[in-house]
């Protein structure tokens, strides 16, 4: 598509050609670094503590508030979580 006349070719030389989202299904990344921390595997498992996002009802964060956890099953969590909330639960 055209990036100013969206009904057209990126060459504006004819009409664009579309598909449903039935006939091709879309792709979706899911990205946000916005709380990202490096962590090199010399320094052995990673630890961090707790840093609140967006989402709080992370359960290690509410029965430990102040010990270091491991990052990895919050991210699934939060992931896990936003599926939940965006596509499964919609009325």
């Amino acid at each position: 598509f055209h990036p100013v006349e969206t009904d057209k070719r990126p060459d504006r030389k004819g009409p664009a050609r579309y598909r449903t989202r039935i006939q091709c299904r879309p792709k979706y990344y899911l990205i946000d670094l916005g709380l990202a921390r490096t962590h090199p595997p010399e320094d052995g498992p990673p630890r961090d503590m707790p840093v609140r996002g967006g989402d709080r009802s992370v359960p290690e964060f509410e029965d430990h508030p102040n010990e270091a956890y491991d990052p990895f099953p919050v991210d699934v969590y939060y992931l896990g979580n936003w599926v939940k909330e965006r596509f499964i639960e919609v009325r």
